[in-house]
């Protein structure tokens, strides 16, 4: 699992995984015993399931139209409380555009700053074109001039990522593809 190598490099204290019905958290809790796992739900249904997994804690939050600030008003209720402390480092894994109900797609990293921000959550951070346009309401500006809130035919999408933490680098190599009718 991903989430386990990237939750050892960089020496992450916490998960937060967003969930309708409590499943993905549990997936997650069989890989990371050592780490604080916490479900994001709005149902205290998933919430009462979650209390009968070993290591798995909830909060409850309201789903919010964008995943990010979902998982963002979690942070900051668990920050609020001292679950989460300043200067530590949080895995959120949710869906994307809402976090709880659409498919789990999404996994951001982000660290909770001693004035109490969180990093990683700014308009220039952001990573899809799906946030970039915030959901198509937004036109991006591409480096050809063109003005976009969505991928078109015919575009080639290239995916390249690498995290970096100290002495430590991880490539994560290159995918792309193109899109066709």
């Amino acid at each position: 699992m991903k989430v386990k190598y990237l939750s050892e490099i960089c020496q992450l204290r916490h998960i937060l995984v967003a969930t309708q019905h409590g499943n993905a958290p549990r997936l997650v809790a069989g890989y990371m015993p050592e780490i604080a796992v916490t479900a994001v739900t709005d149902r205290i249904r998933a919430a009462r399931r979650m209390n009968l997994l070993p290591g798995v804690k909830f909060v409850i939050v309201e789903e919010n139209e964008r995943g990010s600030k979902t998982m963002q008003n979690a942070i900051k209720l668990l920050a609020d409380e001292g679950s989460i402390k300043s200067g530590e480092r949080i895995v959120a894994i949710s869906g994307s555009p809402l976090a709880m109900r659409g498919a789990t797609s999404t996994v951001r990293l982000y660290r909770l700053e001693a004035d109490g921000t969180i990093s990683g959550t700014e308009e220039g951070s952001f990573g899809c074109m799906l946030e970039l346009s915030w959901g198509g309401r937004k036109k991006i500006v591409l480096s050809s001039g063109k003005k976009r809130d969505f991928l078109e035919d015919s575009d080639t999408i290239v995916f390249k990522g690498m995290a970096r933490e100290r002495e430590f680098t991880v490539g994560f190599g290159s995918c792309s593809g193109r899109i066709v009718k």
